[in-house]
């Protein structure tokens, strides 16, 4: 059985759903525009990184960075260890396109990360997914994780702020062509990795520092207002969800 207002309540229904459902599109079709506005904003700055068509010096990734470290492997970190709270853990579900995704969240107890301190994750430290989709990507951990724990594939770099800055780095690591810097970075027939020694090997093109703080502000702007849209986005898949349950629920 469902319910059957009469025609004239069900056109009324239906055009609220539709300026509804024109509203949430709008606001993704928006926040979708906005994604692809950095990485075109980057090679604006800095040029394709493969082509390095501005002779940046290059440096090996690992010497400007004051840690680079993979998280602990086997048996050191299992999923039977996770708990409900306690020390974040890192893990690729977690790395974005330049963005940190909160949603799936998994900890340790303090005393199990007591012996793994040394994989220990700070905000603003750069994280980096070298398996999934796509191979090579990274985010900065957000300041309301003061601390965590990154699991293995899970990258954790941390540049030296004389010479790199993290929002450039981050920007740097999702350019597509940055994965072909050295031929043969994916290993792996099924589930392609990226190899962390080839990766601490990487040439990086480092632009001069005033340049990267500069496209590092651009980055700051477009998130906030990438802060606003995903909000104007959650408000409007709300209202739909609300005009659904009311004329549905009675």
């Amino acid at each position: 059985m469902v319910p059957l207002p009469n025609l004239a309540e069900q056109w009324q229904i239906a055009r609220q759903l539709e300026q509804a459902d024109r509203l949430r599109r709008t606001r993704r079709h928006a926040l979708e525009l906005t994604d692809t506005f950095l990485p075109a904003a980057f090679l604006e700055f800095f040029g394709d990184p493969q082509q390095n068509p501005n002779g940046w010096p290059q440096r090996q990734f690992s010497a400007v960075c004051s840690k680079f470290s993979d998280g602990p492997f086997g048996s050191n970190l299992k999923s039977s260890d996770y708990r409900s709270s306690g020390v974040r853990v890192v893990r690729l579900q977690n790395i974005g396109v330049g963005e940190f995704l909160d949603d799936d969240k998994a900890f340790v107890s303090k005393e199990h990360f007591a012996a793994l301190q040394k994989h220990s994750c700070f905000p603003g430290d750069v994280l980096i997914g070298t398996m999934g989709d796509p191979n090579l990507r990274a985010c900065i951990q957000p300041i309301n994780i003061p601390i965590a724990l990154n699991k293995a594939d899970c990258i954790q770099a941390r540049p030296n702020p004389k010479q790199l800055n993290a929002l450039y780095l981050q920007g740097l690591l999702n350019i597509p062509s940055t994965l072909h810097l050295v031929p043969g970075m994916v290993h792996g027939q099924t589930r392609g990795r990226v190899s962390m020694g080839e990766l601490a090997r990487l040439p990086l093109p480092v632009p001069p520092l005033p340049l990267q703080q500069k496209f590092a502000a651009l980055v700051e702007g477009v998130e906030r207002l990438r802060s606003v849209q995903r909000e104007a986005l959650r408000h409007a898949e709300h209202l739909f969800a609300s005009i659904l349950h009311r004329a549905f629920s009675s």
